[in-house]
């Protein structure tokens, strides 16, 4: 019985062994490369999405601060004209002067008190933005973190601060409806000079008071306002680098 194969057959099988390590290796090799060739496609298609999804929220972005800045003005002056109220800066010789044929044109003559422009942000881009991240095991860049951050704050401040300033305004309404006047100021569309209206809003300390109450709301609604601005305009300035790059 033979103990060592013979020299002839140990060559053979050696070359066999080396031949099929060689087969693996290029398997292996080709699996690798077939395997980053797909991440490379997937990495692209991702960053393709990504900006197809940060162009929404710039979209989104410049229609917010174009309405958030229109509101801005609407608050400053709002805030204006409650104080003026409260320091009795308006004079009696300016609202003798208003009758049926001016009231609709005077600002100081509205009911500040018992109304309001709430602002909503909008969030398409955002909703993408999330979606794409839980897709993605939440791989974000550090601009996609800024703009996670951005509306997490805000999405939940602006409910809260139109709903309190809605429930102030709604009380504001109640009250309004033990005066003979309510009915008249309550049709909007078509509201009529009321002297004893003009009387309430400009010589009446209940409405002085009101005024004061409702313009410390006012006044942090607006900050929060200015705030939400400034923020979205850095991250429009972020967006349009990065869309750019």
């Amino acid at each position: 019985m033979e103990k060592n194969p013979p020299a002839g057959r140990a060559g053979k099988t050696t070359k066999y062994f080396k031949y099929a390590i060689g087969e693996i290796a290029l398997v292996v090799i080709g699996i690798l490369i077939a395997l980053s060739i797909n991440n490379w496609n997937e990495n692209r298609k991702e960053n393709s999405y990504l900006n197809l999804v940060y162009q929404q929220l710039q979209k989104d972005l410049k229609a917010d601060t174009l309405n958030v800045s229109q509101r801005i003005e609407l608050y400053t002056s709002k805030n204006k004209r409650l104080t003026d109220i409260i320091d009795r800066n308006i004079p009696v010789s300016f609202y003798d002067t208003i009758n049926e044929s001016n009231f609709a044109n005077c600002d100081k003559c509205r009911s500040d008190i018992a109304s309001a422009d709430p602002f909503q942000n909008l969030d398409k881009g955002y909703q993408l933005l999330k979606a794409m991240n839980t897709d993605h095991n939440n791989k974000v860049d550090s601009l996609s973190f800024k703009i996670d951050g951005f509306y997490k704050t805000y999405n939940e401040i602006f409910p809260d601060l139109n709903k309190m300033l809605l429930d102030l305004i709604n009380q504001e309404i109640d009250d309004y409806q033990q005066y003979d006047w309510f009915v008249e100021w309550s049709l909007f569309e078509r509201r009529t000079y009321n002297k004893s209206f003009m009387t309430y809003i400009f010589e009446s300390d209940e409405y002085r008071t009101k005024s004061a109450r409702h313009l410390i709301y006012s006044k942090y609604y607006l900050n929060q306002l200015i705030d939400y601005n400034t923020s979205a305009t850095e991250i429009l300035v972020l967006l349009d680098e990065k869309l750019k790059a």
